[in-house]
């Protein structure tokens, strides 16, 4: 089947924790599943961030034709990175883009939200 994402949001990202919310359509013939996948890519901390990261992803199962929102939470404690310098755990002031697909080559949707 194929799908078809759409209506990315974020939700209060000034709170601790903060929904990425897409809406998934069935586009086929056939009723089908896919695995929604959420990455973050990080204002850069040191030379060796990572391009992006796999933040979460559900499992979705759905009828030809169906829709449905697909929301993921976000802690910002998970987006912290480890400081060399100040050798503990930051959460890096700057933007973060969210892309939402169903693989990291197969990027959908992206939003982004600029952290204090």
């Amino acid at each position: 089947s194929t799908f078809l994402y759409s209506d990315a949001k974020i939700g209060n990202p000034e709170k601790e924790e903060f929904n990425i919310t897409v809406t998934l359509k069935n586009t086929g013939f056939l009723d089908g599943e896919e695995v929604v996948q959420l990455y973050v890519v990080k204002p850069a901390l040191h030379d060796r961030n990572p391009i992006k990261s796999l933040y979460g992803f559900k499992r979705v199962a759905l009828k030809a034709g169906e829709s449905k929102q697909i929301t993921i939470i976000v802690n910002k404690t998970d987006l912290k990175a480890w400081d060399v310098v100040s050798k503990e755990y930051v959460l890096t002031k700057g933007l973060y883009e969210f892309q939402v697909g169903s693989s990291s080559a197969d990027i959908k949707i992206t939003d982004q939200i600029n952290l204090h």
